[in-house]
């Protein structure tokens, strides 16, 4: 017999922890070859989410929130993910990306060979709120795919709330 292990890179982020921002956390998944990783929200505050994720050939990235939070994601005017595309890269070299408990204000932009897989979590409609909670931009979309390999490009949609994908 022979054993498999593998090790699964575990990021806190939050009040106490030892990364206080998104962005901190990412740069230590990259720091550390971006091994599959779970970069868990420990508490309901609002973060930063104007960033890039550039996923690994065959990778896969989950930031969830801990029981009983729900953290914000602001400011995603886009959150740019990327994932293996081009010549040469095969269904086989997709990555994924699993959101879970989150609110993201703004929206995501996908690109690449990806599964992405929203479960509880909330893509503002409309990317935005105004003051009286309708959509500030109701006609915009929550997903935008970009590029032009899309073959191998999916979207799981789970107990979650997000407006249009286009």
């Amino acid at each position: 017999l022979t054993e498999i292990t593998t090790s699964i890179l575990e990021i806190p982020v939050g009040p106490g922890k030892p990364d206080a921002t998104l962005a901190a956390a990412l740069s230590r998944w990259t720091t550390a070859g971006k091994p599959d990783a779970v970069i868990r929200i420990y508490d309901s505050a609002t973060y930063d989410a104007n960033l890039s994720i550039n996923l690994p050939s065959q990778g896969w990235l989950v930031i969830d929130a801990d029981n009983g939070q729900r953290p914000v994601l602001i400011g995603a005017d886009p959150l740019k993910v990327n994932a293996p595309t081009g010549s040469g890269v095969s269904a086989e070299d997709a990555a994924g990306l699993t959101l879970s408990g989150l609110v993201v204000e703004g929206y995501l932009d996908l690109s690449g060979k990806l599964t992405l897989t929203l479960t509880d979590t909330t893509l503002v409609p409309g990317r935005s709120l105004d003051e009286d909670g309708f959509a500030a931009e109701a006609d915009e979309a929550s997903i935008v795919v970009t590029g032009t390999d899309v073959t191998d490009l999916n979207v799981l949609i789970n107990r979650s709330i997000v407006g249009a994908i286009e």
